[in-house]
C-alpha cells in the first residue's frame, strides 16, 4: 500500500476470512485443501494442530519451514482473526479460543529482520 509516497506495510482489515483470501490461499487454497507443486502446502482443513489457537498464533507470526512470518505487519487483533477464523472454518469446527494475550506472548522479544531471515 502507499501512503502519500510511503509503502505502509501493514494491512487494515481485521476479517479473518478477508485475510485469509489475502494472505493465506495463495499457498494453502481457498478451501484450506493445501496444495503440493513448487513446495508442500499443508491442509488447513480438518488439520488437527489447529484444535490448538497456540499453534496457529505461533505459525503465522514467526513463519515456520517455507511459510513466511506475518508478525511484523500483523497486528494482535489481525493474527486473532485469522486464527479463530482457521478454527472454525475450511471444515474445521473447533472453539474459537484465541485470546490476545496469547497473541502478544507469541511475539519474539526482538524483531525478526526479515531481510535476512530466511537467508542466514
Amino acid at each position: 500500500m502507499s501512503d502519500g509516497g510511503e509503502w505502509v506495510e501493514e494491512y487494515v482489515s481485521e476479517d479473518g476470512e478477508e485475510l485469509y483470501q489475502s494472505l493465506c490461499s495463495g499457498c494453502h487454497i481457498a478451501d484450506g485443501s493445501g496444495a503440493v507443486g513448487a513446495g508442500k502446502y499443508p491442509a488447513l482443513s480438518g488439520n488437527p494442530n489447529l484444535e490448538f489457537a497456540d499453534y496457529a498464533t505461533y505459525i503465522i507470526i514467526n513463519g515456520q519451514a517455507a511459510m513466511p512470518s506475518f508478525g511484523h505487519f500483523l497486528d494482535d487483533k489481525q493474527v486473532l482473526a485469522i486464527t479463530e477464523y482457521l478454527k472454525t472454518n475450511l471444515g474445521n469446527d473447533y472453539e474459537a479460543d484465541g485470546t490476545l494475550d496469547a497473541v502478544a506472548d507469541a511475539r519474539p522479544a526482538e524483531p525478526v529482520d526479515q531481510n535476512t531471515e530466511e537467508h542466514e
